[in-house]
């Protein structure tokens, strides 16, 4: 279970375009495994995973809400069990699209663009060489490769880790092996396709051994965030004794700079909020600070391990793994039914507002959206999965796009159902 859940927080960070296949399952294996560790997701088998959201923090990106959150969760829990399907739930937010891109490759929506057009990556072994995301227009039935063959014609071997939108250019980050070394890179397009993909800064380096063919790729920098116009990411240069510091450059490239006081803070979600908690405190007394606005938010959470908190509640599992949801001083905690800590998939999205999570009935799981403040819910999968196998788990066929604002699932035959949270009022 813990892999199946961790492996789809890692679809929205790992779209490999004709990489070797060991290096993409080395890449993938270090990334979430250091996932774990960074995000304390392992709790002797239990999973409690908070993904990163991205949404309220570009002025200029495409179909978004600029809010400032403010933990302002009314302490409701809604009937889970008598959940709906999103179609009735907020009919206006969920879009038809066809299961596969005009060449028939499957491909998972990173951004909803607007128009019907979308920012992609495909799924599968098939690229096509585009080495980069894409824009899906649904209405014409074509696609604007964003890279083009040769983007990394001196390397080895390379994979997509994280794609993004920002205003009208894509941004991803990537991870070389070159003759020369390893890199991991962030790189920059136009999304209607009118300039060629420029390379933004190089994040990381790290010298070849010997013996290319034996070396096995590492992860420095499992993801990103956004926030303000910049690119945040966190990692240690290498130092003995070094605690891992934040980076960040603007979107456009420029100079690289530490976030100053950022050594003791690990990510919160939605980036680029960070959090710290001061270990041996009474009820567990943490910040949440966000270094793109400078807003900061104090925590007092129950002492329970494993309490992760973003900028609209917090949330952990209690001493009997049960799944508690909470405000940001502790008070108001709920625990919520059919929801086991161990078992529990809780992803925030447009700015905690919207949580994805998995909760045990009778006849099976199932995978339910739940907006916190309207006190709704609805029904993503039901028990066997999105498409009624009893053998198939309900995450199998969910994609997520990078900011966790749009849901998509299988719906008839060769159409794809896609829920865009930034389209619920």
């Amino acid at each position: 279970m813990e892999d199946t859940l961790v492996e789809l927080l890692s679809d929205s960070e790992t779209g490999a375009p004709q990489p070797g296949a060991d290096f993409v399952a080395t890449v993938q294996r270090r990334c979430r495994r250091r996932q774990r560790r960074k995000a304390g997701l392992v709790m002797s088998a239990v999973v409690l995973v908070m993904s990163a959201s991205v949404f309220a923090f570009w002025p200029d990106a495409p179909g978004t809400r600029v809010t400032e959150p403010n933990g302002a969760w009314n302490g409701k829990v809604p009937d889970f069990a008598a959940a709906r399907s999103p179609q009735e739930v907020w009919p206006k937010a969920v879009q038809r699209l066809p299961a596969k891109l005009p060449d028939g490759t499957r491909y998972r929506v990173v951004t909803v663009l607007g128009d019907q057009r979308y920012l992609v990556m495909r799924d599968g072994p098939n690229y096509n060489g585009t080495k980069a995301p894409e824009v899906f227009d649904v209405r014409t039935g074509t696609t604007t490769p964003l890279g083009r063959p040769d983007l990394y014609e001196d390397a080895r071997t390379y994979s997509v880790l994280e794609v993004a939108a920002v205003g009208e250019r894509a941004i991803w980050m990537t991870v070389i092996l070159r003759p020369s070394g390893q890199s991991t890179e962030l790189w920059s397009a136009a999304l209607d396709g009118a300039d060629g993909p420029q390379r933004v800064t190089v994040m990381s380096t790290r010298l070849p051994p010997d013996d290319l063919k034996t070396w096995e790729p590492t992860v420095d920098i499992g993801r990103f965030g956004l926030g303000g116009g910049m690119v945040y990411w966190q990692q240690i240069t290498g130092d003995k004794g070094e605690q891992p510091r934040w980076y960040r450059i603007p979107v456009s490239g420029g100079h690289i700079e530490v976030v100053d006081g950022s050594d003791r803070f690990s990510e919160a979600f939605p980036s680029p909020w960070l959090q710290k908690w001061d270990s041996g405190a009474s009820g567990g007394v943490g910040q949440l600070w966000n270094p793109a606005t400078g807003a900061r938010v104090d925590l007092r959470a129950p002492k329970y391990e494993h309490v992760y908190c973003d900028p609209f509640a917090c949330s952990g599992g209690t001493d009997e793994h049960r799944l508690f949801v909470s405000r940001h001083d502790g008070t108001g905690l709920k625990v919520l039914p059919g929801a086991d800590s161990r078992e529990v998939l809780l992803v925030p999205a447009v700015e905690g507002r919207f949580a994805l999570l998995m909760l045990h009935t009778d006849d099976g799981y199932r995978l339910v959206l739940w907006d916190r403040v309207g006190n709704t819910a609805a029904v993503i999968a039901g028990p066997g999965g999105a498409r009624g196998a009893p053998q198939r788990n309900p995450y199998d066929d969910i994609g997520m796009g990078f900011n966790n604002d749009a849901v998509s699932w299988p719906g008839a035959q060769d159409e794809m159902l896609l829920l865009d949270l930034t389209a619920i009022g």
